[in-house]
């Protein structure tokens, strides 16, 4: 999740996304690290709480039952960010609108590193 802070600063739940980048859309000059198949599959395949339960297992065991086969550091980023879509869809968000808002926290936050 992310929240505004004083001078355009961010708190973010994965704070690893800032580090690494790969394109997401065209139009947008912010790039962002997301497999967004992935993220659909697992905010499809799991609750919340579910994905929290595999991000502490990934943290606390280094496997989880909800994504294997990746380094920690991007299990963690990519159940994070399917966990953030799926609380979102657990509002009522449609999944393309989660994803959208997924990305456009993401972007919020990388120009408040770029400052």
């Amino acid at each position: 999740m992310v929240s505004d802070t004083p001078r355009g600063c961010a708190v973010v739940l994965f704070p690893e996304v800032a580090e690494r980048y790969i394109a997401i859309s065209a139009g947008h000059d912010t790039v962002i690290d997301m497999d967004i198949e992935e993220i659909r599959e697992l905010a499809r395949k799991f609750t919340p709480g579910q994905i929290d339960g595999c991000i502490t297992q990934q943290i606390e065991t280094g496997e989880n039952i909800c994504l294997r086969n990746e380094s920690t550091e991007k299990i963690v980023n990519e159940l994070s960010k399917a966990q953030f879509v799926r609380e979102l869809m657990a509002q009522g968000v449609i999944m393309p609108d989660a994803i959208r808002e997924l990305a456009r926290r993401i972007r919020r936050v990388q120009k408040g590193f770029e400052g």
